[in-house]
Order: structure tokens, then sequence, then C-alpha cells
């Protein structure tokens, strides 16, 4: 991945987050996605979930535990912003 985009900005109702992306091909394919502007839906009130017009190069993985600020691919097109932290079975 190029070095210039490790870390891109987040914009949610006018607060700003940083987010590291992970060196990995899912993350080269998102940053080239960017600058992306989208409506995200609520789900178990603990994240914010986005289905892509395109598909991303996956490897899915269980992380056991979500950190609030986690970003993350589920499956090989939805975009999860995670606000809560928990446990989870998900990969």
């Amino acid at each position: 991945m190029n070095p210039s985009i490790s870390t891109v900005m987040l914009s949610v109702e006018g607060h700003q987050f940083a987010i590291d992306l992970a060196d990995n091909e899912t993350a080269a394919a998102f940053a080239a996605m960017l600058p992306l502007q989208t409506e995200m839906s609520e789900l178990n009130r603990n994240e914010k979930y986005v289905y892509l017009d395109s598909s991303l190069p996956s490897n899915a993985s269980n992380p056991g535990t979500i950190e609030a600020g986690d970003v993350m691919l589920y499956g090989n097109n939805c975009l999860v912003v995670f606000y809560e932290s928990h446990a989870t079975s998900y990969a």
C-alpha cells in the first residue's frame, strides 16, 4: 500500500476521526474508492453500516473483540463502523 494513504479521515455529523488502514489488499482497494460520501444505517445499537457499490478483496478472520472505533469489512462489500466495544463471533 502507498504509505501516504495509511491514515484517512472519517467525518460523522461534523466530527472528524482518523482511521488507520491496515497494510493489505482490502484497505488499498478501499482507499482507491475515496473520497466517499454515504449514508449509513444503524444496527444493534453499536454499529453503523453501508453496502458499497462494488466488492473489495476480502480474507475473513475473527478478531474476538471489536473495539469502539473499529472500521471493518463484513463480507466483501459491507463497510461497518463500530461505536461500542464487544466480543464477537463474526468473521
